[in-house]
């Protein structure tokens, strides 16, 4: 990608080398990519592994293991979103890219919303796929399966987009006049983030490919035709056994025994509040 998904400019000077990969920063909004974007196939790179045994990619120790988190969390981000909509506007298409094994789809039905998930991975398209929701590899195919969505939401999986620029105006375009667009992601401009340098957790090849920062944010969803309504720093509950994963992918000989003594104790499915500054949400309305 040789200019910023964010604002579209093209140049860039070198922020962060991890594990032999490079993130280069926007001189305009402070965006950061990888340079060059990895070979990787994303279906390949989010199989089974990524979503159960933390595989070296960064993935998760179990995903569902923590679904009562995850529900806690979905229903947080309705909340979030819902305030954006117009009274009455909840019996529409509801898109969720990057859907996993569909706990904010459920939260979406519930709320009275017709139910579509994107993901690359068969193993959380599958999963989604068991609990009713209709269920797509591509964005592309699950805005055809819908009239005009009244919500296409990126929980954190923005910034694993090889081209996030494309996909956000894919579901603008798609939306109905007042319909949301959410992104729940990483900001690269936080106080945890400047601080840790190249060890920030999020700066994690070849997994998250982008980097934002919330004047990219801003840019990217005004160039297709969204009002930003809320972006602000968020939390989201967390398992000790996630967090020890996320230690043991960067520091094994700390982390693995860490997450071991978690797992024997059963405390690792505590629900700890994460409030380290660095998860923002944007929720934006199509004009």
């Amino acid at each position: 990608m040789s200019h910023c998904p964010c604002c579209l400019a093209d140049r860039t000077a070198p922020l962060h080398t991890v594990r032999g990969h490079v993130y280069v920063a926007c001189d305009t909004c402070g965006s950061a990519r990888l340079d060059p974007l990895p070979a990787d196939e994303p279906a390949e790179l989010y199989g089974e592994g990524y979503f159960v045994g933390g595989d070296d990619r960064g993935g998760y120790v179990d995903y569902d293991a923590d679904a009562a988190l995850h529900r806690r969390n979905a229903a947080a981000r309705l909340r979030l979103v819902a305030a954006a909509l117009p009274p009455g506007r909840r019996g529409g298409d509801a898109v969720d890219v990057g859907c996993a094994s569909g706990y904010a789809l459920d939260a979406f039905r519930g709320a009275g919303f017709r139910t579509h998930g994107v993901d690359v991975s068969a193993w959380g398209r599958a999963r989604s796929a068991e609990r009713g929701h209709d269920v797509h590899p591509t964005l592309a195919e699950a805005l055809a399966a819908c009239e005009e969505p009244e919500l296409v939401s990126f929980f954190q999986v923005l910034e694993h987009l090889a081209d996030p620029d494309a996909a956000l105006g894919e579901a603008a375009t798609a939306l109905r006049p007042g319909g949301v667009v959410a992104v729940e992601t990483w900001d690269l401009g936080s106080r945890l983030a400047r601080w840790s340098g190249a060890r920030w957790q999020q700066a994690n090849p070849p997994s998250v490919l982008h980097l934002f920062t919330r004047p990219g944010l801003e840019r990217l969803a005004d160039r297709h035709g969204l009002r930003v309504v809320t972006l602000r720093a968020t939390s989201k509950l967390v398992s000790p056994a996630l967090a020890a994963g996320v230690v043991a992918h960067r520091l094994p000989t700390v982390g693995r025994p860490l997450l071991k003594g978690l797992q024997v104790t059963g405390l690792g499915r505590l629900a700890v509040p994460y409030k380290l500054g660095d998860l923002v949400t944007l929720v934006a309305v199509k004009r």
